[in-house]
């Protein structure tokens, strides 16, 4: 989609006008999307920013915005879901979200909502027993069963979903306060519990231990909680930084001594050596390591707290009250300034995120929100095929080299894709493609009969007239490389017979085998009249006019 440059008269910022006839449009009070048809679109970005200096539209349907304070930001639509209709949360204010049982559960300041796989709305006998009761956290332990903090009398409430039994802890049991933040199962079994008013340990169907001020918490109020590898257990305060409770029961104190400027102790996000973590306090972000804290500047992201972490594919996810923001880890702790990519109200996010809310992560990589207006559903693993449908894309591109290194896609994940692509409508782009090592080990007819195979499985001949194979050699790809035109053929005529094994003959020829490793216009003329190759998967050179010209009429002989 091109975009032509257009001035903000007004505030002398520069917009853009697509070639659909949209307008965007900057300003010194933010951003706007006019269709042609004059209606505005996805006019709030959701970035903490007035200011945007420039806004422009890529051929992928991002919108990048050149902000005064925020720098370069991009927005893509699409990345969450939300099961507020089915569920009837339009307009209500989420403090938590968990799934047990094989139910869905929201914690309100009403009461516990309960909804079946679909989402909708279900009762049971915890639910009754927590109506018009204001519910603040919500955890599922090791054995399934569900904790629901409360602000009232009923104090932790612990609900087996197997056999419906439900244990009150309170003060009458000996928890030493019924305003309750945080609960989280330690690796023994015992949950650590985090309240307005101290720290308590539960073992089984007693408190076994309440730390308050008296116990040495200068600061009571708990917020979050993680277990170090050695058991030392990590309790982020409200305004003490952490606490690090030993198991021989002592404590000390990380905080302002260490370069923790802010008590206010959000999250906790560990490494996997456990010897480090990433805390969130007060509105900045801190790497945590040999007892002392570094704050990481230059995020560039929105001002204000960040209320959740998440670590994944080499990124960190920072949750804040405008969204998510994605950057690069290794480019944080390098002490570099990296891109942020924000995913907020104009990606689909359904209302603003919440401090000290309780998130739930399905095994699927969905990350559940609970929001100010219900409940929004993001998906680490980016786009969902469905929503690439109704955006009104045609083609798929599944098993690319680069995606396999950078975001870890295997065979197996491949193939799931390729069976979503299908389900959803999609015409899918299959690529295959062996290492320099694996050609040299002599490997290569292996490699692609796997990642074919694997790729293909479960796929019947009627579904394969949805796909094209691409073979991309990973070593020809962006290097400028390129195998020999009998190279390529060799390798597409291996898997067109190879497909000929797995379905028929008929079916085989029928399949489009394409080549898609550094085709140029030097080169295009001899791979395009191999009798194994039916066309090119074009990278660099498709943004070259002239050359791409060269392939379209070397493809067309």
């Amino acid at each position: 989609m091109q975009t032509y440059e257009v001035t903000d008269a007004a505030n002398h910022n520069r917009g853009g006008v697509t070639a659909e006839g949209d307008i965007l449009v900057s300003g010194q009070q933010g951003f706007a999307w006019v269709t042609a048809d004059g209606t505005q679109r996805d006019p709030h970005t959701g970035t903490s920013t007035d200011a945007v200096n420039c806004a422009a539209l890529d051929t992928e349907g991002n919108v990048w915005l050149a902000s005064s304070n925020e720098g370069l930001i991009c927005y893509s639509s699409g990345c969450f879901a939300s099961p507020n209709l089915a569920a009837g949360l339009t307009d209500m204010d989420i403090n938590a979200v968990t799934a047990a049982g094989g139910r869905y559960y929201a914690a309100v300041n009403q009461g516990l909502l309960a909804f079946d796989s679909d989402w909708h709305p279900v009762q049971n006998a915890l639910t009754r027993a927590l109506d018009g009761v204001p519910v603040q956290s919500l955890m599922v332990d090791s054995r399934g069963r569900l904790w629901c903090g409360t602000y009232s009398e009923l104090g932790l409430v612990r609900y087996d979903t197997g056999s419906g039994e439900i244990v009150f802890f309170n003060q009458s049991n000996g928890l030493g306060s019924t305003r309750i933040r945080v609960a989280f199962e330690l690796r023994d079994g015992m949950v650590a519990v985090g309240t307005q008013d101290g720290l308590a340990l539960i073992r089984g169907d007693k408190v076994v231990a309440f730390y308050d001020k008296d116990s040495g918490l200068e600061t009571q109020s708990i917020l979050c909680i993680v277990q170090a590898p050695d058991g030392t257990l990590l309790a982020g305060s409200a305004g003490s930084g952490i606490y690090a409770l030993a198991q021989d029961g002592s404590i000390t104190k990380f905080s302002y001594e260490q370069g923790l400027e802010d008590g206010v102790v959000l999250r906790i996000l560990q490494e996997e050596d456990g010897r480090s973590a990433f805390v969130s306090a007060g509105s900045h972000l801190y790497y945590w390591a040999d007892g002392t804290f570094r704050r990481l500047d230059g995020l560039r992201i929105g001002p204000g707290s960040i209320f959740d972490l998440y670590e994944r594919d080499g990124k960190l996810w920072l949750l804040q009250d405008s969204g998510i923001y994605a950057l690069d880890k290794a480019r944080i702790l390098a002490g570099e300034t990296p891109y942020a990519t924000q995913y907020g109200t104009a990606r689909g996010l359904t209302g603003s995120l919440r401090v000290n809310t309780c998130n739930y992560m399905a095994p699927d990589g969905s990350l559940y929100l609970a929001t100010r207006n219900g409940i929004s559903v993001f998906d680490f693993r980016e786009i969902s095929a469905p929503m690439l449908k109704e955006l009104g894309v045609q083609y798929v591109i599944i098993g690319h080299s680069e995606r396999r290194q950078y975001f870890g896609e295997t065979d197996e994940t491949v193939a799931k894709r390729v069976r979503a692509a299908l389900e959803s409508g999609l015409e899918v782009i299959l690529c295959v493609g062996e290492t320099l090592e694996q050609r040299e080990a002599d490997i290569t007819g292996e490699t692609i009969a796997i990642q074919v195979k694997k790729a293909l499985a479960g796929v019947t001949a009627e579904e394969l007239r949805h796909i094209i194979i691409a073979y991309e050699p990973v070593w020809a790809i962006g290097t400028g490389k390129t195998a020999t035109d009998e190279q390529a053929n060799e390798v597409n005529h291996m898997i067109r017979e190879l497909l000929g094994r797995l379905y028929d003959e008929k079916t085989a020829e029928a399949t489009t085998i394409q080549y898609g490793g550094s085709m140029n216009a030097k080169n295009c003329d001899g791979l395009l009249a191999q009798p194994d190759i039916d066309g090119g998967l074009i990278g660099g050179a498709s943004l070259k006019a002239p050359d791409f010209a060269a392939i379209v009429e070397a493809a067309s002989k």
